[in-house]
């Protein structure tokens, strides 16, 4: 039995976006605590949070907590800055995976999902992101296989990718998402999912006011670091139809060149 729980990494491992007009939910980590009935849960992620954070925030809190399971959510905020760097990110998440594992800690990790299917960019933006998407998920698979840890696999999922699985926001699970999240962690540690937290119905705010209200201050906020990233990675691709591979990284040390590898497929399609 499992005495105590903790989450760590992202927004998604704080939870947002399990919430309905007229309910507030407890997110991954506390339905996960609810269904396997743990006492004890402590949520030490934060909106925001990068690998960087994890490994040198989060973490050396959460060696002092001993915990028996740890929720993490992370690299969804590493993808949308310039300066990321695959070596630097898969450091950080084995680092802070060996770390766990040394006080006793079962590590569950998820990956993040296609963003091409997840959300609506323009083609190339998606292709961009997609790309650099897949990066961040061979990165978690290799660490997690090297410090024996688990993978939840959303990218390959195609149900996950339902509208009212995701938050008005399309970038956070929705309640049914968080849910799913939670039975698949439970199938995971050998169990059966049950009924879990008693089913709302989350209405979901008007999508372009949202977006007005709060996806502009959001998108401001990070223009100054995202696009200038994001216009290498679209320039990148428009290489004139010719097939190439850019390597802009080297792997860390033990890590196959192929594993993380970012590159950028220039291709008619």
């Amino acid at each position: 039995m499992f005495k105590t729980v903790v989450g760590l990494g992202d927004s998604v491992a704080f939870g947002i976006g399990d919430n309905g007009d007229n309910f507030s939910g407890p997110g991954w980590l506390g339905r996960s605590a609810h269904a396997l009935r743990v006492p004890r849960q402590l949520n030490l992620s934060f909106p925001g949070a990068r690998s960087k954070d994890l490994a040198r925030v989060q973490i050396p809190a959460a060696e002092c907590l001993r915990p028996d399971l740890a929720l993490i959510s992370i690299g969804g905020n590493d993808m949308l800055r310039s300066r990321f760097d695959p070596p630097t990110f898969a450091g950080d998440i084995r680092e802070s995976i060996n770390r766990l594992r040394r006080v006793g800690t079962k590590v569950f990790l998820i990956e993040i999902p296609d963003p091409r299917r997840s959300t609506v960019y323009p083609s190339i933006v998606g292709k961009a992101f997609h790309q650099r998407a897949s990066t961040i998920n061979s990165a978690l698979r290799w660490a997690a296989g090297e410090e024996g840890a688990t993978v939840i696999d959303l990218w390959s999922v195609d149900s996950i990718y339902e509208r009212d699985f995701w938050h008005v926001d399309r970038i956070h699970p929705s309640p049914r998402g968080y849910q799913f999240l939670t039975d698949r962690t439970i199938e995971l540690l050998g169990g059966r999912p049950c009924a879990g937290i008693p089913s709302i119905s989350a209405k979901q705010p008007n999508r372009w006011w949202w977006l007005l209200a709060n996806a502009s201050p959001w998108v401001l906020k990070r223009s100054f670091d995202l696009f200038p990233g994001l216009a290498i990675l679209i320039a990148k691709g428009l290489c004139g139809g010719r097939s190439s591979k850019n390597s802009l990284v080297a792997p860390p040390s033990g890590l196959e060149p192929e594993t993380l590898r970012l590159t950028v497929e220039c291709s008619a399609n």
